[in-house]
């Protein structure tokens, strides 16, 4: 069967179906990890005025009809229309409607526990336990269960962590959360508005072959943004006790790529141990070449090629050269993608973001440390 396409519209709730939209081909979104599904945008041939039956916060959801599905089709995204722009022009006219992933709304959600408590205390807790009563608050807090985690989507972990949000929202506390369990953990929300916090697969998910399934592919080495010689002070002269100046370095970055030197003063830092772990995380990100590899997929209906409703943010890929030779045998992780009805372009994790995640994960504890002194209780006023 030839690939179809159907948009569903329901309304705020999700639970009131108002009807499917005009259809084409032309279909674009993105899906990222520790997100999920970005923006999908269509127009309508529509005139300016015209009547529709889209409404600000309606689901919207796309379902695909083809070779791998059957007639019953499968969900590829869901999100709520947040934007609708009539235009009118000299020679035509359009309705333009954009709608964006139910994830989004973790980044305007506060992490509370009643009404007035924006404090939450989340003491010594399994991740997968943590993580599940955050999803639960954020039901609590907005009302409705459109986002919701299956008996499987939270991998299970015996590690204990504790962790008080305080006047944080649900995305700043599941991101600090996810950086506690460690690199491998990940999180996202799928078209179906299911909640996942798993580790990162350990064998490859797809196995793909360049000449068959693969229409493109780019590794791009850079060792222009190298830093490999550290200076980190925090600006207290020589003589007051608490004066910290550093030097940090590798001397292996710096017989192969030349010294390359980034210093940085930074007041905030007061204890020396903490200054190491910033020195080394920091020598450690940036030692290096970076590398970066894209990729297209091309979907199976339309010849050689995959089946691209399969591949998400957070799977893993192998990837073969066409004497099915391994190319990159490693768990590549993918952690972008951008989904158009022919292909699948793809965005694996760069070098440069793997090794830098323990200084990001450092700089924002000691944002925390400094900014995070707020009152755990607020009142609250009506403004109508």
């Amino acid at each position: 069967m030839s690939k179809q396409y159907t948009i569903k519209i329901y309304d705020k709730a999700g639970t009131t179906f108002k009807g499917t939209l005009n259809q084409s081909a032309d279909y674009t979104f993105q899906e990222i990890i520790n997100g999920g599904l970005g923006e999908f945008t269509m127009t309508l041939p529509k005139k300016f005025d015209d009547t529709v039956i889209v409404s600000q916060l309606d689901q919207l959801q796309l379902w695909v009809q083809d070779n791998n599905s059957g007639t019953a089709g499968i969900k590829v995204y869901s999100g709520y229309i947040y934007k609708i722009i009539r235009t009118l022009g000299e020679s035509e006219q359009a309705i333009q409607i954009s709608a964006i992933g139910y994830g989004s709304r973790f980044g305007f959600t506060p992490d509370m526990d009643s009404t007035t408590n924006i404090s939450v205390v989340r003491g010594s807790q399994h991740i997968d336990v943590m993580a599940k009563a955050i999803i639960d608050n954020f039901k609590t807090t907005i009302g409705d269960s459109i986002v919701n985690y299956s008996a499987t989507s939270v991998e299970a972990s015996a590690t204990n962590i504790s962790y008080t949000s305080n006047c944080k929202s649900v995305l700043e506390t599941l991101e600090k959360v996810r950086q506690m369990s460690g690199s491998t953990w990940f999180w996202k929300v799928d078209a179906d508005n299911i909640f996942y916090f798993k580790q990162l697969p350990t064998t490859p998910t797809h196995t793909l072959k360049i000449g068959k399934d693969l229409t493109a592919l780019q590794i791009e080495e850079n060792s222009d943004d190298i830093k490999n010689y550290y200076v980190l002070t925090n600006g207290l002269q020589a003589t007051d006790t608490n004066n910290l100046a550093k030097g940090y370095y590798s001397a292996t970055s710096v017989a192969s790529y030349w010294k390359r030197f980034e210093k940085q003063v930074d007041g905030r830092v007061t204890d020396a141990t903490y200054m190491d772990l910033l020195g080394d995380a920091f020598v450690t990100a940036n030692q290096n070449e970076n590398k970066l590899i894209t990729f297209s997929i091309r979907d199976n209906n339309y010849g050689q090629g995959y089946d691209i409703e399969t591949v998400h943010v957070g799977d893993t890929v192998r990837i073969l050269n066409s004497k099915n030779v391994d190319l990159y045998s490693g768990n590549l992780v993918i952690t972008g993608l951008t989904y158009t009805p022919q292909k699948l372009d793809v965005i694996v994790a760069d070098a440069r973001s793997i090794t830098s995640r323990s200084l990001t994960d450092l700089r924002t504890s000691l944002d925390q440390t400094i900014y995070e002194d707020v009152t755990p209780t607020i009142t609250l006023v009506n403004t109508d």
